[in-house]
């Protein structure tokens, strides 16, 4: 990992926000294919989701990190690395760096999104046919914008008055 944040708050924010995505999201998911009929029982659980487009081996789950990272971290911290192994995977260590091909995560998808979501606002829920309008949860909802920027109310109005120029 690279830190590229000249500001030491910046640093932290990231660095917080790669321990919520772990801790909050990341923590007691169901990772699981798009395509495994298993995804509508889990869904009717209310248990919190992880859908990938292909079976969540260690390697896409490796992967996926190393893309999800980055895009929290918005070039504050650069992941150049990330090694992986589970149970489920005879605890064979598998090693990614950023800069390899994705296969099927380069779709877009969740796992490319600077937000801590895990599920694209429009996907359909895999629980019922209704397609979720919500919307997905934003870093200063968790206290982890960036310092110094202005965070915008979610229900803030702004109206503008333009002068129409006819002499154009």
């Amino acid at each position: 990992m690279h830190t590229t944040a000249m500001d030491a708050a910046e640093h932290s924010v990231a660095y917080e926000r790669m321990e919520h995505w772990f801790n909050s999201v990341m923590q007691d998911s169901v990772l699981i294919s798009a395509e495994d009929p298993k995804l509508r029982v889990f869904g009717a659980t209310g248990q919190r989701i992880l859908i990938f487009p292909e079976d969540p081996v260690d390697q896409l789950v490796g992967i996926m990190l190393c893309i999800k990272l980055n895009c929290i971290t918005e070039g504050r911290l650069v992941i150049t690395d990330v090694d992986l192994s589970s149970i489920n995977g005879e605890e064979m260590t598998y090693q990614h760096n950023h800069t390899e091909a994705t296969g099927p995560m380069s779709a877009a998808g969740w796992w490319q999104d600077a937000r801590p979501t895990w599920m694209l606002a429009g996907t359909k829920s895999p629980s019922s046919k209704v397609v979720a309008l919500s919307r997905s949860p934003e870093w200063h909802a968790v206290g982890l914008d960036w310092p110094n920027r202005a965070a915008t109310p979610e229900s803030a109005v702004v109206f503008a008055d333009f002068d129409r120029d006819d002499d154009k």
